[in-house]
């Protein structure tokens, strides 16, 4: 009996260790954010004026940025970061998860700044300009979205996936890669039929050379997640 309670005094004490650092690392993390203060405006979305010097492809540019810019002024993401990590913090009196909530905050809105301010950059690029290339892409930096300790923590306290922000400005998943050359053997591939994919990097390669590499390791050859033999383990129907 004696030997159970020792015992289980030991794993308490090491979890305690263990929440401990985590705490101090969540510090550590949130003084190294510098704080940001939003600078959505609460007036009526204003849209420069179209001129006549604009060519059809510099408006249909223009379009899309005036769409995104105003998408963030209308759901106004700064303050829904802080409405759905207040709401978490209510839910439980735990400072580790009050601490994961802040951090959030801090830097979800350090990243959707940068967004808005590229958007805007963009904006007074395209008005300088007499024309664009056809099907121009203003490459944008990624929408934020939560980190995956946030999402974790969000999902087993309220036990649910946390509300999207500003859902048409997030990327799609990335299915495929537009690469054509498998790095096992650095030979390229005419098509997917024959290949293996990667579902976490989303990389191809040969399944000739896929099954030689199995045979030494059981892991991507570029991002190192487990991967199995489809033949020697193939999906439960």
């Amino acid at each position: 009996m004696i030997e159970v309670l020792e015992a289980e005094k030991e794993v308490m004490q090491q979890e305690n260790q263990k929440n401990k650092e985590e705490i101090e690392e969540l510090e550590e993390e949130l003084q190294t954010v510098k704080p940001t203060t939003s600078t959505i405006s609460t007036q009526i979305i204003e849209q420069p004026t179209m001129t006549d010097d604009l060519s059809e492809n510099a408006k249909d540019g223009l379009y899309i940025l005036l769409n995104v810019r105003n998408t963030w002024k209308t759901e106004n993401p700064i303050q829904k970061i802080q409405e759905i990590t207040g709401q978490l913090s209510e839910k439980t009196h735990d400072r580790q998860t009050h601490l994961i909530a802040k951090c959030e905050v801090k830097l979800f809105e350090r990243k959707a700044n940068f967004y808005k301010n590229a958007v805007e950059s963009h904006i007074k690029w395209v008005l300088s300009q007499a024309d664009l290339p056809c099907n121009w892409d203003p490459c944008l930096p990624e929408f934020p979205g939560y980190s995956q300790k946030f999402q974790t923590v969000y999902k087993t306290i309220l036990k649910s996936d946390p509300p999207k922000i500003c859902e048409t400005l997030l990327k799609a998943p990335l299915e495929e890669l537009e690469d054509t050359e498998c790095v096992i053997c650095s030979d390229d591939m005419d098509s997917f039929e024959g290949t293996v994919k990667c579902e976490n990097c989303k990389r191809r390669y040969h399944d000739g050379c896929a099954k030689k590499w199995f045979k030494v390791k059981r892991t991507c050859p570029m991002c190192n997640e487990s991967m199995l033999d489809e033949e020697e383990f193939p999906q439960l129907s």
